[in-house]
């Protein structure tokens, strides 16, 4: 892989690696020359007014006053000579809420009450104060490395009226065109969230329509379920105000510590963590992003998990087929691996095309719908087609697979896979980024829709082989 060059300057500090894409602009990980603390550095994609600086600076203040440790703090707005804005962030060491969801899938019911409950003051306070944040997704609430819930771009979203960005499955249904969010925009960000968390999945699908979380994770409390759902109200006028909602969540059922590891199998391994989704919105795209990007999000096929807190086992239930063709149709027989290999074969070789060809709709053969897999895979590819590059060489082969638990229509699977050496080309079909073959150990859950075998979740196992 090509050395990454420091993209920008920001006296005090050094600027090493890129880490994704926001709304706003681009965040790049970086370290105080003189303390050596770890930052964030949000690169905004447009330049901004001396006004817009100002007031960023006095809401940041406001924010740290009234959030305290709730709230990513703002260390500094930093003006680049040609007049862009760098934000310098404390670095949230836990990673995001996005993440957390893509190593486990689902949240225990008492550990979303710790990431609801303290969220819902910081956001009733700032409606007291007149301020709406309005732009709530998994990837804008970040976690201390104790697992404590922290507020991201709340003062960027405050000061700029951000509107809310392409994440439909979080966005407030009576402010999609275009009209402000209000603060029962926030209460249903928020209500969104905790769904997310409980359920693996953002709560609006396609249709718009919001499933209740009984019919999703029956294991949930009553209480708790009810109260995430009066947050997601069609109506706003039915919604309770913040703090009410806050109130609700944390009188649902007891609060537990965030667990920022993944489920554990059968080993004591060290501890790995899944790659952060990358969200590829804005119009610049420089070399480097393109080159991180693609190595960060081509190379791993890795994702979401399903961490199911006492989920019904059907394993009794299970039907046994009892011809070939009957295998290719129904779900295979418990613990029998052998009908698997050719359908994962199958959906890894449409994702190498997809890859190969910049064809985004093929992901949609390979993944659920809701899968957060797909939209991390789904930005990696609007990268790559923004510069015109492509892959060429990449191939997933699976080594080893194994049945975790199966029930009808719904199986985990244990794989291990090789990547081969593969290479991003330009257009000319010059080589700009190179990748090392890898081995991984990895879960991965399938779903049967509508006749066809879909990708849901995939993590990352304990047990990942070292790089080469």
């Amino acid at each position: 892989m090509p050395r990454v060059e420091q993209p920008f300057g920001v006296d005090g500090y050094v600027v090493t690696d890129l880490i994704g894409f926001g709304a706003t602009g681009e965040v790049w990980r970086g370290r105080d020359e003189t303390t050596h603390e770890p930052v964030a550095l949000k690169r905004l994609w447009e330049p901004a007014s001396d006004g817009l600086v100002l007031r960023l600076r006095e809401d940041a203040a406001v924010v740290s006053e009234i959030a305290g440790p709730h709230a990513v703090r703002l260390l500094e707005v930093a003006i680049l000579p040609g007049g862009e804005v760098v934000l310098v962030m404390a670095e949230a060491a836990g990673g995001s809420l996005g993440g957390l969801l893509a190593r486990r899938g689902r949240l225990h019911p008492s550990e979303v009450v710790t990431l609801l409950g303290p969220l819902a003051q910081v956001l009733a306070e700032l409606h007291r104060r007149g301020m709406i944040h309005g732009d709530l997704t998994p990837n804008n609430v970040l976690l201390a490395a104790n697992g404590c819930p922290m507020l991201a771009d709340t003062a960027l979203a405050i000061a700029t009226g951000e509107q809310p960005g392409g994440d439909v499955g979080y966005r407030d249904p009576a402010h999609d065109n275009a009209t402000p969010p209000t603060a029962a925009s926030d209460c249903f960000g928020l209500a969104a969230l905790g769904y997310a968390a409980l359920t693996g999945v953002a709560p609006r699908n396609a249709s718009g329509v919001i499933e209740p979380i009984v019919g999703r994770a029956p294991w949930v409390p009553a209480s708790l379920a009810s109260a995430i759902e009066a947050g997601l109200a069609a109506d706003p006028a039915l919604r309770p105000d913040i703090a009410s909602f806050g109130a609700a969540v944390l009188a649902a059922c007891g609060a537990a510590p965030l667990r920022l590891t993944g489920p554990r199998r059968t080993t004591e391994a060290d501890e790995t963590t899944a790659s952060e989704s990358l969200l590829a919105r804005g119009p610049r795209r420089t070399a480097v992003a393109v080159f991180v990007v693609a190595v960060l999000v081509i190379s791993a096929l890795v994702g979401v998990t399903s961490a199911r807190f006492n989920p019904p086992r059907a394993s009794a239930l299970q039907p046994a087929p009892t011809t070939d063709v009957e295998l290719a149709t129904t779900t295979p027989r418990w613990k029998d691996p052998t009908p698997y290999r050719p359908i994962v074969a199958n959906l890894f070789a449409l994702r190498a095309r997809a890859f190969k060809t910049g064809r985004l709709a093929l992901l949609d053969s390979v993944y659920t719908p809701e899968s957060s897999v797909h939209d991390m895979d789904a930005a990696a590819l609007r990268v790559l087609r923004s510069q015109h590059l492509h892959t060429r060489g990449f191939v997933q082969r699976i080594l080893r697979i194994s049945i975790h638990d199966v029930s009808p229509g719904y199986v985990e699977l244990m794989l291990t896979t090789t990547i081969p050496s593969y290479v991003v080309v330009d257009r000319d079909g010059h080589v700009v980024a190179e990748r090392h073959g890898r081995t991984q150990h990895f879960e991965m859950s399938i779903e049967r829709r509508h006749r066809e075998w879909l990708i849901q979740t995939l993590g990352q196992s304990p047990r990942v082989a070292p790089q080469p």
